[in-house]
């Protein structure tokens, strides 16, 4: 056999696409679940069945305790999974507001506050509260020098250095 007969010119698309095929079967074989029969007796899937349908106050936790005093040693998870397929998992719930509509209906009760440490130009120290509601007027005060605390309480409070009201659009 000589070499050019074994030689092959492969372009970079066609080893790109040999690669998704590689990585399609890899995943598939991979990912394949096979179906098996359930590992506890149908009958201790019926009579889980009829606890939980009689019974509709019963938790997993009950059935489970039950099963376990009538000899059926299962994981109280197992019983969850068996009652889920008798049970729907919840209740079908009253359609909501959207977002738009609550906030068009609560904008005038919703308002939000922040207070926070900020510099001036010259490196001064300003502390700024704010007060932002879905009204015309935004509030803004923010002070000159910070409060000397003392045990954690304020000893002193500085003078409101400005006070501006900012017209909202």
């Amino acid at each position: 056999m000589r070499w050019r007969d074994v030689l092959l010119i492969v372009k970079p698309n066609m080893l790109l696409r040999w690669h998704r095929q590689g990585f399609r079967l890899f995943w598939r074989h991979t990912s394949h679940v096979k179906p098996r029969p359930p590992r506890i007796a149908p009958k201790v899937i019926a009579l889980i069945h009829t606890m939980s349908l009689d019974n509709r106050l019963w938790g997993t936790k009950r059935i489970h305790n039950e099963l376990c005093k009538r000899g059926f040693p299962l994981a109280k998870r197992t019983v969850a999974r068996y009652i889920r397929h008798v049970r729907p998992t919840r209740l079908p719930r009253k359609p909501m507001q959207p977002w738009g509509t609550f906030l068009n209906n609560h904008a005038h009760e919703i308002w939000a506050c922040d207070f926070l440490h900020a510099y001036a130009l010259w490196f001064r120290s300003l502390l700024v509260f704010f007060i932002l509601a879905w009204v015309p007027v935004v509030s803004c005060l923010s002070l000159s020098h910070p409060p000397q605390l003392t045990f954690g309480l304020p000893s002193r409070f500085a003078k409101p250095r400005r006070s501006t009201r900012v017209r909202a659009s």
